[in-house]
């Protein structure tokens, strides 16, 4: 019979025998630990673990639920608020382009992008005046930090202070 060297001790829970090298002589494991609900702790600490789990995982699924509510919403407030856009019918066959190579296009669809064109125009505008009412903002601000620094300079060193501020 091989002994090994180093005599080692495997537990092996699942078919309950403890197995020693040494003499390899099998032996009856000793039973795992019960808790009062008759459940092994391994089985009760695993049971608790998916409750918590699954305790999450409902969480998150409501907070996205709430996520998609809020984001319908907006979306019909949107909606409700765009302007909407009215077009004639008008015959259909019109070319455009030099006639030759040109597409035919309604003269609907030429009004839906003269109309798109009108939006990103105006939304462009409106961009444009915000950036620059900010930066006259920010002009404003720091030409009063600038009085104020040289106010400063002039209060606390009187005798340098035309050197300094030029």
């Amino acid at each position: 019979m091989y002994q090994h060297p180093y005599p080692t001790v495997c537990n092996d829970r699942t078919n309950g025998v403890v197995w020693n090298s040494v003499g390899m002589a099998a032996v009856a494991a000793p039973p795992p630990p019960q808790l009062a609900t008759g459940f092994p702790a391994d089985a009760q600490a695993v049971a608790q673990a998916v409750a918590q789990a699954q305790a999450a995982v409902q969480a998150a699924v409501q907070a996205q639920a709430a996520k998609l509510q809020a984001h319908a919403a907006a979306q019909a407030a949107a909606q409700a608020a765009a302007p909407t856009v009215t077009t004639v019918p008008t015959p259909t066959g019109t070319r455009i382009g030099n006639g030759k190579k040109g597409k035919k296009c309604s003269e609907s669809r030429a009004e839906q992008r003269k109309v798109k064109n009108r939006e990103f125009a105006k939304r462009s505008r409106d961009r444009k005046k915000l950036l620059q009412e900010s930066l006259e903002a920010e002009v404003r601000e720091l030409q009063e930090e600038n009085d104020r620094l040289r106010g400063l300079v002039r209060k606390t060193i009187p005798d340098k202070a035309q050197s300094i501020i030029g």
